[in-house]
């Protein structure tokens, strides 16, 4: 197990005793043993801890098809009630009390793999320059079309994805 403090101004964190603790990129409170909410953090791996996300103990997730490879690209949220990550070339779920994650789409390895929750939809970056989305029924990628953006005519990276009230806020690097 490793610990973890993190606040507006300082990153604080061991892996004395876990040396798979990494640098933390997401964190999340998920259900995922079905025994109630949970810290999780995304950290080179994901590490479940208690209640409460400060003075935690984590624990390494130790799941069948874990997400592994996160370094700085990955990112980690709940939608629809299930627990969603990317690596640097998967998108990722665990629903609650599940033995495993399960791979939902291939993903181009390089560059952020951001995951956004807007209207019923979960979008996350691909290839630098596209947004692509599944919905909360079905889990299909849509790779073009509606529900999608592609920006591969610029130059430069998409950086960043905030829902706001009403659109997706999209952070771009040229």
């Amino acid at each position: 197990t490793g610990r973890v403090r993190a606040t507006r101004t300082e990153t604080v964190f061991s892996e004395n005793d876990d040396a798979d603790l990494d640098l933390p990129v997401a964190f999340s409170f998920f259900d995922w043993d079905g025994n109630g909410q949970v810290f999780a953090a995304y950290a080179g791996k994901v590490f479940w801890g208690g209640d409460t996300p400060i003075a935690t103990t984590w624990t390494q997730d130790v799941l069948t098809n874990t997400p592994t490879d996160t370094g700085k690209d990955g990112d980690m949220t709940v939608f629809n009630g299930k627990l969603y990550a990317t690596t640097s070339t998967k998108l990722k779920r665990l629903i609650s009390g599940a033995a495993a994650w399960v791979d939902i789409d291939t993903l181009v390895s390089g560059g952020s793999h951001q995951l956004c929750v807007y209207a019923k939809r979960l979008y996350y970056v691909e290839e630098r320059l596209k947004i692509h989305s599944i919905d909360a029924a079905t889990e299909t990628p849509v790779t073009s079309g509606d529900y999608t953006l592609d920006l591969s005519y610029y130059g430069g990276n998409i950086s960043w994805m905030v829902a706001g009230s009403n659109r997706i806020w999209i952070g771009f690097i040229s």
